[in-house]
């Protein structure tokens, strides 16, 4: 564990150099600010460990992300991802909130790769491989 907030810790999965977001319980009300302050984080450590693969485990995820906060995530934290060399970001939900494409082959519409899993080996195998991501849309 490199950093720990009562909404989530974020760990360096130093056997896969892989670097997790992984969020509690506890944000069943969470607000805005705090999910940017998380994500601000999460790229501050992935500048300093210089990271190429990234995973957010969502499956304690408690609270709904209005869009505008996505498109605030991608207007300024994406672009910090790119800029250290981030390729993949892995999403891990429950089985039961899964995202429509996931397993359909990973997306790259923020400059990395992303793709959608329901179980955490299935994650890190994807991350630890060479795939090529095809473009949204």
């Amino acid at each position: 564990m490199i950093f720990q907030h009562s909404l989530y810790h974020i760990r360096w999965a130093e056997d896969k150099q892989i670097l997790e977001l992984v969020w509690k319980p506890t944000t069943q009300d969470l607000v805005a600010e705090e999910f940017q302050a998380a994500l601000h984080n999460f790229a501050g450590f992935g500048a300093t460990y210089g990271v190429s693969s990234m995973l957010q485990d969502m499956r304690d995820f408690m609270d709904y992300l209005p869009p505008e906060l996505l498109r605030w995530r991608d207007i300024v934290v994406s672009p910090r991802y790119r800029q250290f060399g981030l390729q993949k970001m892995a999403f891990l939900y429950p089985p039961e909130m899964a995202p429509k494409n996931m397993g359909n082959a990973p997306i790259q519409i923020r400059g990395y790769a992303e793709e959608f899993f329901d179980v955490y080996e299935s994650a890190t195998d994807w991350l630890l491989t060479d795939i090529r991501p095809r473009k949204a849309g």
